[in-house]
């Protein structure tokens, strides 16, 4: 009975005396009742509702704190993984699958929303404890050891009584120009020794854009303004190669803005009240100043003259419809000879190979118009995970 008020009262308004009815009725509720009320109230889009609002103020901190498991047993998926931190320790923490914004845009939404700069680099999680950090690609990957230049210093400054977890994106810069091949020469690498020579040629900077975690407590419940004032104090402003990323309340100026910034690949387009969810989200809309397809590499063909080995690479996508790769385009240009041979090599020894492709248009065909090679791509590993 007490299920079924809670549930019937989330769908109208909610007084003050009856948030407090409900916050008391709470704390009586075991976690399965507490999630079933909460996917009827559909809190994952959202908790920034009035209803909402006025149960919390109701209720101890406590009872928070079990909302917020509930929220995250409901909206993301973890995992635990044992990862080496700068300071050699391997310490067992948690790993979510990311959350990711759809990947176009028909027309950009303006209130309730923010604009958040896109970088071209790859997403990853900082983690911060005790004083060491370590650095995790969207799979899990360890990267800490070929990021020497982000776990020097930097770590000691981060404000952190425990484990905390930010996400955002790993890039390189060259001449005030984000350049994703540059990135592509460090992240490519294992050697931690080779790592620290290139990293004097090919700096790597991170930007976090999210706070999942704070001190030993997940904030995946709380709406991403809030999220993003607990990375403020996390992360000081006198940071070096490690940053936050740029971002405003209003998002169609700061997208015609960006357009001029040749280091930014786009804009993210956030609604404030989202929470953090596994999986692409329609709460996170991309919006991509140049257009970009994450490819398999099917083959090549032969060409002339000094590229008479390799003329165009055949390159393809996963199609959930037909449930195979189909091919999109073949691609002749954007590589040096010494890329094309690495990859000649590799594909003659049944290596499966993706990569990064930028283009102007799909074409009527499903084909891209005008392709450019950008580099190999390290972090994807199924070929479900191509895509235009």
């Amino acid at each position: 009975m007490r299920t079924k008020a809670l549930e019937k009262n989330f769908d109208v308004y909610i007084d003050h005396d009856t948030a407090e009815q409900l916050a008391t009725e709470w704390g009586t509720l075991s976690l399965e009742e507490r999630k079933k009320i909460l996917r009827k109230a559909k809190m994952s889009t959202g908790l920034a509702t009035q209803e909402f609002g006025m149960i919390i103020n109701g209720m101890s901190k406590k009872g928070i704190k079990d909302i917020a498991k509930a929220i995250v047993d409901i909206n993301i998926d973890v995992k635990e993984i044992d990862l080496r931190f700068s300071d050699n320790k391997i310490r067992r923490v948690p790993f979510i699958t990311p959350m990711r914004p759809t990947l176009t845009v028909e027309e950009p939404p303006k209130e309730g929303y923010t604009g958040e700069e896109k970088k071209d680099g790859s997403m990853t999680f900082q983690y911060v404890e005790d004083g060491a950090v370590a650095y995790v690609n969207r799979h899990g990957r360890n990267k800490t050891a070929v990021y020497p230049e982000l776990t020097d210093d930097e770590p000691k400054k981060i404000k952190s009584d425990g484990l905390t977890i930010t996400q955002g994106e790993t890039y390189a810069l060259h001449g005030g120009k984000d350049v994703f091949e540059n990135f592509l020469k460090r992240d490519l690498l294992q050697d931690p020794e080779e790592a620290k020579r290139r990293a004097g040629m090919y700096p790597l900077t991170y930007e976090a854009w999210d706070e999942l975690m704070k001190d030993n407590e997940w904030t995946v419940h709380l709406p991403i303004e809030k999220r993003r004032e607990l990375l403020k104090k996390t992360l000081p402003k006198d940071l070096k190669e490690v940053k936050i990323t740029k971002y405003s309340t209003e998002p169609i100026e700061f997208a015609k803005k960006m357009r001029k910034d040749p280091t930014v690949e786009g804009v993210v387009y956030k609604k404030n009240e989202s929470l953090y969810r596994s999986e692409k989200q329609k709460d996170w809309e991309k919006d991509k100043f140049v257009k970009e397809a994450d490819v398999v590499i099917m083959g090549y063909q032969p060409g002339t003259g000094k590229r008479k080995e390799i003329g165009t690479l055949q390159v393809g996508v996963w199609d959930p419809k037909k449930n195979k790769v189909v091919e999109v385009a073949n691609v002749g240009t954007g590589f040096t000879d010494e890329q094309l041979a690495d990859i000649k090599t590799k594909l003659d020894k049944g290596r499966r190979l993706y990569a990064k492709v930028e283009y102007m248009k799909l074409g009527s065909q499903g084909r891209l118009r005008m392709p450019a090679f950008k580099g190999l791509r390290s972090d994807i590993e199924k070929v479900s995970e191509t895509h235009l």
